[in-house]
Parts: C-alpha cells; structure tokens; sequence
C-alpha cells in the first residue's frame, strides 16, 4: 500500500532533514515525493492520524527508512517509531531500538543508536535531538574498522555532541583505547570534523 500526503510529506521532511542533514544543509522542497508503504496503513482522518504497520519503508530525497511501525500524529506535530528501525542512504546507516520526535520543538529522542557516518562509527544508549545539535550519552566512536590488521582506537564518551550544520563532534570526558595499549587514556574533550 502507498501513502502519499503533502502535510505527511512536508512535516516529515523538517524531522528527516535535521536528523539526518549529515552536516550539510538540504533543500526543502515540497513538490518532492515522499513515499510511505507498509503491509498495513490506518489513517483517521478526523484527528490527522496515520499508522503504518509491518514491513513500514519511508523513501524521500535519498533517505531510506525501514520498520514495522511508524505513528504520526499530524494534530500533534508528533513522529513515533517504538520498534527497532533503519535510516540509510548513500553516505551513511543508522540503526536504533526506538524514536521519539516532536516537529514544533524540533526535539525527540533516540534509544540504542548505532552506525556509521561516512567513515566514523558511532554509537549512543541515549541520543537527544534538539533544533541544532545531536547529544549521544554514553557514546563511542572511531575511524577504524574493527576487522582492521593496522593500528585503531576508539574513544567512549560520557557525552557526544553532534552539530549536523557544522559537521563536527564535541566529545567530552573520553576514554581513548589504542589497540596497542593495554590501559585507557582519558582526554577531558575531544573535537572531530
């Protein structure tokens, strides 16, 4: 089944954009076609609300998401995805237990977020969305691979602070781990990008 809504579509996209912008400021254009489909699509016209169930997969501008449930609430300005989801594209995959987002605040949360951006691997058990910064609590991220034969390292991070307009990371109080080292280092802050 196919949804294709314009008040789905362009309130989608300011959540879409900002989260997963990957440090580059999108277009936002609105004639561009957003594509939800699902096993199961409820939509309740009355209160604005849909339900996409089983198999949910949200395409637009490159983006892919995959699921088994989204919940919007047009009314609210809410998104909700309470299962595990997948959000890539060319540049970059994401996976996570659950997502929370409010469009009028711009804020939401993410529980147990882990991918890659590019080269750098991230994780975060807690990430905080607000209007201009990711914030990853209990966070680790590194360049390397973990199947690398060379020399890597990984730093973990109390806190991890992404600027996705800025395109960099402010990590603060790490453990740096270099594969050649049998203790940690702690380094109080940390910028990358």
């Amino acid at each position: 089944m196919l949804f294709d809504g314009i008040v789905f579509r362009n309130l989608l996209y300011r959540f879409l954009f900002f989260l997963f912008g990957l440090g580059v400021a999108m277009p936002y254009y609105s004639a561009t076609a957003l594509h939800l489909s699902a096993d199961a699509i409820e939509y309740d016209y009355n209160v604005q609300h849909i339900v996409a169930s089983s198999n949910v997969d949200i395409s637009a501008y490159g983006l892919q998401v995959e699921t088994q449930k989204l919940d919007f609430r047009s009314n609210k300005n809410s998104i909700s995805i309470p299962h595990t989801f997948k959000l890539y594209n060319t540049r970059s995959s994401f996976t996570g237990d659950s997502l929370n987002y409010d469009l009028d605040s711009l804020s939401g949360h993410i529980s147990c977020l882990e991918g890659s951006l590019g080269r750098t691997h991230i994780t975060g058990e807690e990430v905080i969305i607000n209007e201009s910064e990711l914030i990853f609590n209990d966070a680790s991220f590194s360049t390397c691979t973990k199947d690398s034969d060379s020399v890597t390292y990984e730093i973990q991070s109390d806190r991890l602070t992404f600027y996705p307009q800025l395109g960099y990371f402010l990590a603060q109080d790490n453990r740096l781990s270099i594969s050649f080292l049998p203790f940690k280092l702690w380094i109080p802050a940390f910028v990358y990008g």
